[in-house]
């Protein structure tokens, strides 16, 4: 079977992610010299470190801190 593409890694993982409390969003980044997917989250807890997978679809998956995000308002 071909690996997906990177981003439709993301897609998949957004999708399963973003119904965690704490999860702020995802994006494709660099890990180590190779593309990876980054987990944004607001804040490092022992309970998302071990929910998020270390690989997902053959890519490197790293948490990152984003801090507290808001949505902006459109006036």
């Amino acid at each position: 079977m071909k690996r997906p593409t990177i981003e439709q890694a993301q897609a998949w993982l957004t999708d399963r992610v973003m119904e965690w409390p704490g999860i702020a969003g995802t994006m494709i980044g660099e890990c180590g010299g190779e593309p990876c997917i980054k987990v944004l989250v607001q804040s490092p807890s022992d309970d998302l470190r071990e929910r998020i997978p270390e690989q997902f679809e053959g890519y490197a998956v790293q948490m990152q801190v984003a801090g507290k995000t808001r949505t902006l308002d459109q006036g």
